[in-house]
C-alpha cells in the first residue's frame, strides 16, 4: 500500500540497492587513484578487497559490452568511469 511504501522510505529503505551500491565504488576508486596514482587495483587488494572485485569486474563486463555480448553494465556507467580515465 502507499502507506506502507511511504513508512519504508522514512525508514530510508532502498529501492536500487544495486545502483546505490555501485555509485559508491567510483568514489573509492578515485581515492585509489589519488593515492597511487592510477586505475590499477591489485585483484585481491587486501586493504580493500570489495573495490578489488569491482574493478575487475567492471573491465570484464566493459570489454564483453564493447564486443556485444552482453548488457551487464549501461551506458550511463561506462561514461562515468571513462570520464574518470578508468580503462
Amino acid at each position: 500500500t502507499k502507506e506502507r511504501i511511504a513508512r519504508l522510505d522514512s525508514m530510508g529503505i532502498s529501492w536500487n540497492p544495486l545502483d546505490e551500491s555501485w555509485e559508491a565504488m567510483p568514489k573509492q576508486l578515485a581515492d585509489y587513484c589519488d593515492q597511487y596514482g592510477d586505475h590499477n587495483v591489485p585483484a585481491g587488494w587486501p586493504d580493500n578487497k570489495s573495490l578489488a572485485t569491482w574493478v575487475s569486474n567492471q573491465r570484464r563486463a566493459k570489454k564483453k559490452f564493447d564486443s556485444n555480448n552482453t548488457q551487464e553494465i549501461t551506458g550511463e556507467h561506462i561514461a562515468a568511469l571513462d570520464w574518470m580515465g578508468f580503462s
